[in-house]
């Protein structure tokens, strides 16, 4: 008897703002599972609709039931219910940070980018780089080679350690892909490290990689300006020294 009780009271149930907000910012999430009466629960709460129930009849009207998409979208304060299920309906609105990680980067270079980009604290970042973390071998002292180079795209608050992991993850899955043994992948990923610094031009990448193979077999240092100059400089990421 609720809603009838409120009606004789005088309470509006249904109590619906008008327009597309009152221009106040408000990072609204969905989240994983939720369902529609959490959203609009949550939508009352942080003061974007006016009522449950303005929001709820309106999603029930809707034919087919709609979709929600996780992640965060921008909304504002005291919206019409129709203007808010019209940003969250629309998997465009999501607002995440996109990350582009280019070929070449160490680690380091790639947490700074990453700080940059999503405005975490690079020292959140770098704590989180524990190469033990994500199942890689336990000796391993930084995750350079592990992070594949893309475009990554995430949503607001995302955990330095959930970012690490989606280009851990990547990079494993397209050595997979390519047949290379997990026992392999470090010294594949050494190897092609090295190649990528030594060799300018993609058609000498064969080259020198038959170079390396060739010196490794006989037990011959490689004496490459590459290896050199991390053994030197470390994560600077430069193949040049004046040592």
């Amino acid at each position: 008897y609720g809603d009838r009780i409120a009606e004789e009271l005088g309470w509006s149930t249904t109590e619906d703002f008008t327009g597309s907000g009152n221009g106040e910012e408000i990072d609204f999430v969905v989240a994983e599972g939720e369902l529609g009466s959490d959203i609009a629960n949550n939508l009352v709460e942080q003061g974007i609709v006016a009522s449950y129930d303005a929001f709820y009849d309106l999603l029930l009207a809707q034919d087919p039931q709609p979709t929600f998409f996780p992640g965060s979208y921008a909304l504002q304060g005291e919206m019409s219910a129709q203007a808010a299920l019209d940003v969250l309906l629309d998997p465009a609105n999501r607002v995440t940070a996109s990350v582009l990680i280019r070929e070449g980067l160490t680690a380091e270079q790639i947490y700074e980018q990453l700080a940059a980009d999503t405005g975490v604290p690079l020292e959140d970042i770098q704590a989180a780089a524990v190469p033990s973390d994500f199942s890689l071998p336990a000796d391993l002292t930084s995750l350079d080679g592990y992070l594949f180079p893309a475009t990554y795209s995430f949503d607001p608050g995302t955990e330095p350690a959930t970012m690490i992991s989606a280009m851990v993850n990547r990079m494993v899955s397209a050595l997979d892909q390519r047949g290379v043994a997990p026992e392999d992948r470090h010294r594949v990923l050494t190897i092609a490290s090295i190649i990528e610094r030594e060799a300018r031009l993609p058609e000498d990448f064969g080259r020198v990689a038959r170079v390396i193979e060739n010196r490794l077999a006989v037990g011959m240092p490689l004496q490459m300006d590459s290896t050199a100059q991390f053994g030197v400089a470390g994560d600077e990421g430069s193949v040049w020294s004046s040592e």
